[in-house]
């Protein structure tokens, strides 16, 4: 049988709790001066008279809009779009997109975290960003929005955190992170290798891999992806000739592929044309063993290769890629000067 203090404490109610004003919640307030709003999974609102006074929900309880209640409450059954539905997985807080909460387990307890400044919460990447989608700064910079690089961003660090201040190209360019300026996409270096005679060229990718061309009876090429042995590098000794030699090499440079979404819309080039200069060589020309073209000169014809193609999204337009040996980037050299594969694009 319960006791007389049993049955008092059975009855008893729950501790009032305060609410305190908190300047942080005053936007909610702005437009409904009088109500019960969720600020957040865990914050509920209660705006009088256009003042936002706060209460924090407890363990297990989430903000849910009910309508017995007239609006917002802490309620103990979770809201689902608030509850852990998977583990160690982040969510979007469904109130305020600057807030995401962590989950170590399936029905725990949310851990609620905040983007820094002006951030908002992008649940695909799992990363802060800013409200044009840039990812919050990580070192000092000036860096391209790879989703969209006709915008650029640059990462500075101050004493009260990093300082993030977005800019635009202009006409259609886009930021170019290796050079630090704005340029025409489709002059941009793809670095895929095309057939255009016979012997064996490297391949701008890679320091350690090789292409073998071979011409077949109908005109076209045969062409195979070769690679030297662990250690060892492909020399270009010569237009069409090389061979593997000991590695590393400090000469060989493999071209850095853009991140940047290259459009669709780009021209297509003249067949021999050079990117980005716009200069083309005379069809078929090359250079003979061992000679040295004039300064300011374009690379032998058949280190052009030529693939504009267009494509989908699935299959992307190519543009053309020059491939020129050490020395100078405009110049062609003798032979037995080592590689350099390409001259870093994007």
């Amino acid at each position: 049988m319960m006791t007389e203090e049993g049955d008092e404490c059975a009855s008893r109610p729950r501790t009032a709790r305060s609410l305190t004003v908190d300047r942080r919640f005053s936007s909610i307030c702005d437009s409904r001066r009088n109500g019960f709003f969720c600020a957040d999974c865990k914050t509920v609102v209660n705006c009088i008279e256009g003042v936002a006074f706060v209460e924090n929900c407890g363990t297990s309880d989430t903000c849910s809009i009910k309508d017995a209640f007239g609006g917002a409450i802490c309620y103990p059954t979770p809201e689902p779009s608030c509850s852990c539905s998977r583990a160690n997985a982040f969510f979007i807080d469904p109130y305020d997109t600057q807030m995401f909460f962590f989950c170590s387990a399936t029905e725990a307890e949310p851990d609620m975290y905040h983007c820094p400044g002006e951030m908002i919460f992008d649940e695909s990447t799992q990363q802060c960003k800013n409200a044009n989608g840039f990812s919050p700064c990580m070192e000092a910079g000036v860096f391209a929005y790879h989703d969209d690089c006709t915008q650029y961003y640059t990462c500075i660090a101050s004493q009260n955190g990093w300082i993030q201040k977005p800019f635009s190209c202009s006409d259609g360019l886009m930021y170019n992170e290796i050079k630090g300026q704005c340029e025409d996409p489709c002059s941009w270096d793809t670095g895929k290798f095309t057939c255009q005679r016979e012997g064996r060229f490297s391949d701008p990718l890679s320091c350690d891999k090789y292409y073998e061309c071979v011409l077949l009876s109908d005109g076209s090429f045969r062409q195979d992806q070769r690679q030297c042995p662990h250690g060892y590098e492909w020399v270009q000794s010569e237009l069409g000739v090389g061979r593997c030699g000991k590695g590393p090499s400090p000469n060989c440079q493999p071209l850095t592929l853009t991140k940047c979404i290259i459009p669709d819309t780009c021209s297509e080039a003249p067949a021999g044309s050079v990117a980005p200069a716009g200069s083309a060589a005379p069809a078929g020309s090359a250079a003979p063993a061992g000679s040295v073209a004039p300064a300011g000169s374009v690379a032998p014809a058949e280190l052009i290769t030529n693939f504009r193609t267009s494509g989908g999204n699935s299959n992307p337009p190519q543009y053309a890629f020059v491939h020129y040996p050490v020395g100078s980037d405009s110049v062609w050299n003798p032979p037995n000067r080592g590689d350099r594969r390409a001259r870093v694009s994007n």
